[in-house]
């Protein structure tokens, strides 16, 4: 398992300063029209095989914004403020190969299970919703969610004069859904079906239903 071959690591940072009013008045009072701010982010990903045919992605992103000004009760407050949060996720999938014959034909299906986790914890504070910069002052709720989705793709080929022949009867039928474990209720999402093929070889079909 030589998961280091494969890890990135990378760091990204952007500023921004703005200015906005009406024309004639832009210039005045240039600290209580001026937007700022300084965003940082640090995703670390890899990959790797496990018994040869399990397929690990995890990865974790670490994001911070810092905001310099804070209005309370009409005051504006100046300093550094910084808003920060961390998601953690990991994927596991394979597939699976199934064939059968008969004298002209044969088919193959392929079974591509999927199941991943995501975790991101809340960090939430009172100041937040105080802080004054250009970019966003709020962290989404706490998640911890386990997704799964089964895709299928079913094959066809022929001989015909000699030659073989592939037909798609199934482009991907895939069935999934997650269960959020962070949420108080309705904890289950809704299981999307999605259907999509291409009918004689010629017409684009697509089916999706929700339950």
């Amino acid at each position: 398992m030589t998961w280091y071959k494969n890890l990135g690591i990378s760091y990204n940072m952007n500023s921004k300063n703005t200015l906005s009013g009406t024309d004639s008045l832009l210039f005045n009072d240039i600290s209580q029209k001026i937007r700022n701010g300084v965003t940082h982010s640090i995703p670390i990903s890899t990959s790797f095989n496990v018994l040869k045919y399990l397929n690990i992605n995890p990865s974790i992103r670490y994001n911070e914004n810092w905001f310099f000004k804070q209005e309370v009760d009409s005051t504006t407050n100046h300093g550094i403020w910084a808003v920060r949060d961390v998601q953690f996720s990991t994927q596991i999938s394979t597939k699976i190969y199934g064939f059968f014959y008969t004298n002209k034909k044969s088919f193959r299906h392929v079974l591509t299970p999927s199941i991943s986790y995501r975790y991101k914890p809340e960090w939430s504070k009172d100041y937040f919703n105080n802080l004054i910069g250009v970019y966003s002052n709020s962290t989404a709720a706490k998640q911890n969610i386990i997704s799964a989705t089964l895709s299928n793709n079913f094959e066809m080929k022929k001989s015909k004069n000699g030659k073989d022949e592939k037909i798609k009867i199934i482009d991907n039928l895939s069935i999934s859904g997650y269960y959020n474990n962070a949420l108080d209720e309705f904890k289950m999402s809704p299981i999307n079906i999605n259907l999509r093929t291409k009918l004689f070889n010629k017409i684009d079909f697509k089916a999706s239903s929700v339950i």
